[in-house]
């Protein structure tokens, strides 16, 4: 998702995607994506942002700002992912890489009420 925005990514922004991604396409994101709790700004997942600290660890994402995200490049993110997968993933990210954030939990609490 991080390489597809082809920009920084929101914390908010990406948590919202992965959540839409099983919320909202074929492939739910796989029997071992991530869980999502209600939060203050919609769904929440702890393990994401476990993962994304450690893939900020080995250097595999970047942080260029304390609220966003940013693909380094030094990884071939997709080759493990199933086609259902990647469509999907490249789907969620086309429909909602432009919204602004506001716009994006909109659509969430809208979509999905609980």
């Amino acid at each position: 998702m991080l390489e597809l925005a082809q920009r920084p990514v929101s914390h908010t922004e990406l948590v919202k995607w992965c959540f839409l991604l099983t919320a909202e396409t074929t492939s739910k994101g796989g029997d071992s994506f991530y869980q999502f709790v209600p939060y203050q700004y919609g769904p929440f997942s702890f393990g994401l942002f476990q993962e994304m600290n450690k893939l900020v660890e080995e250097g595999l994402v970047a942080l260029p700002d304390s609220k966003s995200w940013k693909a380094t490049g030094h990884y071939d993110s997709c080759d493990e992912l199933s086609s259902q997968m990647r469509a999907d993933i490249f789907d969620v990210v086309k429909k909602y890489c432009s919204l602004k954030i506001d716009d994006l939990i909109e659509h969430i609490y809208t979509r999905n009420p609980n």
